[in-house]
């Protein structure tokens, strides 16, 4: 095959999904050939075509397109060669004062010995984490991310968030009409939080997602501050199995109440009890509250992300992530 040729050459094969998995799941092209060739990552035209194909793999084809988005600990990457060129002197004299973190010892290590191991450890042990924990290979996969986005190259991260995506879509494909509900309810009540913040920061919110614990009541602030439209709402999010009952909405009207906070809304996929004294109830009864249930949100998450923003839930939460560790939320 000719990919230099124009017609059936890269760019065909990055806008074609069904041929980029095909090439990509062959794996005969070496190194040096293949240069041009979104592998590590899922190219963005091909994005909502390519993820359900790649999550529809037999076992072995499926792990092995997983092994190509998740580093592998071997060996440093041009992107760490070039970081490592430019700051050499500087890491040597730090390594030497033992004023280097981790990552830093990990470089220098890499590059100054004969054994090289990847500055990044290896991931893809969560492969067969994956097939009996899939909620504990997502958390490890986050965690990852969380320690090492500041030193990743932008490719190595987009392989990690495709990984993930196609990992998500793989487990919920066969579910039918609750599809979007149940990769709602699969995710951690963290990243719920998170994915919440994100959809609040689109409605043009800056957003605080508060501390996993002792949070004042409230998992999300959300404040609109435009002339003529200032808004503080408070957002509890309920990652519970079944339904949230009165209990939460009374606290949340508490807060409001001694914050003198204009809104609260309280989001759970799972939904709310109903009839006489339950969440539904009282809510009805207070227009400062709004339930927000997984239909409901991702509707809303659709409106404002795109029909198919579930294939992006990991980006999502990682956009809003790395604003609100850098201040830009606002």
């Amino acid at each position: 095959m000719d990919f230099d040729d124009p017609v059936f050459g890269f760019e065909a094969i990055n806008s074609d999904a069904q041929l980029w998995v095909s090439v990509l799941c062959d794996g005969s092209l070496e190194d040096d050939e293949d240069e041009w060739l979104e592998h590590q990552r899922i190219p963005g035209q091909i994005y909502e075509a390519a993820v359900p194909l790649l999550a529809a793999l037999q076992p072995k084809q499926f792990s092995f397109v997983l092994r190509q988005f998740l580093p592998d600990g071997l060996g440093p990457t041009p992107f760490e060669e070039i970081q490592f060129e430019y700051r050499s002197r500087e890491l040597l004299d730090a390594f030497i004062a033992d004023n280097v973190n981790e990552y830093e010892r990990r470089l220098v290590s890499c590059m100054t010995s004969e054994c090289r191991p990847s500055p990044c450890p290896d991931l893809t042990w969560v492969i067969d984490l994956y097939q009996d924990s899939p909620r504990m290979a997502f958390e490890v996969m986050e965690a990852y991310l969380h320690a090492h986005i500041w030193v990743l190259h932008d490719k190595a991260i987009d392989g990690i968030l495709d990984a993930m995506a196609i990992m998500r879509y793989r487990l919920n494909r066969d579910l039918g009409p609750d599809f979007v509900v149940q990769s709602l309810r699969a995710l951690t009540s963290r990243e719920l939080e998170y994915l919440v913040a994100a959809l609040w920061h689109k409605l043009g919110y800056s957003v605080i997602v508060t501390p996993a614990t002792r949070d004042g009541g409230r998992d999300v602030e959300a404040r609109m501050d435009v002339p003529g439209q200032k808004l503080t709402t408070f957002i509890e999010v309920k990652q519970w199995s079944a339904g949230v009952n009165v209990s939460v909405v009374r606290d949340l009207i508490g807060v409001l109440t001694d914050e003198r906070t204009a809104k609260g809304v309280v989001v759970a996929p799972g939904g709310f009890t109903k009839g006489p004294d339950s969440a539904t109830e009282l809510a009805e009864r207070n227009p400062r509250i709004e339930l927000v249930d997984g239909p409901l949100l991702g509707e809303m998450l659709a409106n404002n992300f795109g029909e198919k923003w579930f294939l992006r839930i990991d980006r999502l939460i990682q956009e809003v992530k790395r604003a609100v560790l850098s201040g830009s939320t606002s």
